[in-house]
């Protein structure tokens, strides 16, 4: 999945995504489904004067809309971001000493996901967050496992 994507898939798929520095790879799992999604978010909060392109670039808007689609997807049922869990990794300070004027901008998406998180009351079972290194993010739909991988590093398994 690139930048700025967003998926929603069954078991037996495997999401992946990769290049996550200071953006925020949020995985969320609908466990008694096998269901869940992955989106690979650059920014935080929306502001309102802003164009309505590419929503699920941001925090607030990606993870409402994983949790509107899985809910859409498991049928019969009433679903709430109660029944999911989630994963994260990334926000790295990718631009430290390099842009001033971005101070932080891992540091920031990952509290904008987990307010994203909070906001719909899904549970953050997993992170791999902050540090100066990239990653990529695999999420495991028959499991629920997401397992990060860092260059020069042992991966990471996060369990749902």
């Amino acid at each position: 999945m690139r930048t700025n994507g967003l998926r929603v898939a069954a078991a037996p798929h495997v999401l992946h995504t990769r290049g996550i520095g200071s953006c925020v790879a949020v995985a969320v799992y609908a466990r008694g489904h096998k269901m869940g999604g992955m989106a690979h978010i650059s920014r935080g909060e929306k502001e309102d004067d802003l164009p309505d392109e590419n929503l699920h670039q941001y925090a607030d808007h990606a993870v409402a809309a994983l949790v509107r689609i899985l809910c859409a997807r498991i049928m019969g049922q009433t679903a709430t971001g109660r029944d999911f869990t989630a994963c994260i990794a990334g926000g790295g300070d990718m631009f430290e000493g390099l842009l001033s004027a971005y101070p932080d901008v891992g540091g920031a998406n990952v509290k904008a996901v987990k307010s994203a998180l909070d906001a719909h009351h899904i549970t953050l079972v997993g992170e791999d967050i902050l540090g100066g290194l990239g990653r990529s993010m695999w999420f495991d739909l028959s499991t629920g496992n997401v397992r990060v991988s860092c260059a020069g590093q042992p991966d990471i398994l996060l369990g749902q």
